[in-house]
């Protein structure tokens, strides 16, 4: 073999050593850019918490669902004798946070509630106060007859758990955040036995979860649409139902 021809078959595997290194390192860049977009959408991601209205943990849900009469506050146009909900939608991340709503889930996770909106846009460190009257809910079939009804007293007996949706504004991911009642709600000695405070924290932990809620509500849904649709749920703006402070 002539020295023309080895440097040149010679020159042929560096070039394809460089190809594969070169192939290497894309590889390399590329996983270091993934891993760190994913690092910096788990930094900002949003992390809302429902609080009471003076942004403390919930330990008692008397706290945030009661009689109006039995909630200190005035002014509101709303019967004495109505059921409240004020809860305190607090964003602990360190990203905003869109579409946040909460709802009221029963011991066996059914929605008991529609969403109840407390915020569009909710930046890190904010908080948004939500008080609203809870209507007697009335669902119909197809045909207009009455299939059930659910009663305002009803979501104060049966509430277990305050469910909080919302989504990232910059990867538009979904999450949603669970606080269930605690040893010192009194509810839980109900049955006399204290079996249920044995199973409970004394201060709730707050539960992150990817994506949104998936307990299925007490009302029937739609054959046509196994998922929420929108008229079963309360996403009405801010101003209109509910009181924003």
């Amino acid at each position: 073999m002539s020295l023309l021809a080895y440097a040149t078959v010679l020159l042929a595997g560096f070039t394809a050593w460089m190809a594969e290194k070169t192939s290497d390192l894309a590889k390399t860049n590329k996983n270091l850019i993934e891993q760190g977009e994913k690092q910096h959408r788990e930094r900002l991601k949003p992390m809302c918490v429902p609080l009471t209205r003076g942004e403390f943990t919930i330990s008692n849900f008397k706290e945030v669902l009661n009689i109006r009469k039995n909630i200190p506050v005035s002014g509101t146009g709303i019967s004495d004798d109505a059921v409240v909900v004020w809860v305190n939608i607090k964003n602990l991340g360190l990203g905003p946070a869109l579409n946040v709503r909460f709802h009221f889930n029963d011991r066996d996770n059914r929605r008991i509630t529609k969403d109840f909106l407390a915020s569009h846009l909710l930046p890190p460190g904010e908080s948004s106060n939500v008080l609203s009257e809870i209507p007697r809910e009335e669902f119909r079939d197809a045909m207009g007859a009455h299939v059930m009804g659910i009663e305002p007293h009803d979501v104060i007996n049966n509430a277990y758990h305050i469910v909080c949706e919302y989504e990232s504004i910059f990867s538009g991911e979904q999450f949603h955040s669970i606080v269930s009642k605690g040893y010192l709600d009194p509810s839980l000695a109900s049955d006399g036995k204290n079996k249920l405070r044995l199973q409970r924290p004394r201060t709730p932990p707050v539960v992150f979860r990817d994506g949104l809620d998936p307990a299925m509500p007490l009302w029937p849904v739609p054959q046509d649409d196994g998922q929420f649709p929108g008229e079963f749920l309360n996403r009405s703006n801010p101003g209109s139902g509910n009181q924003t402070l």
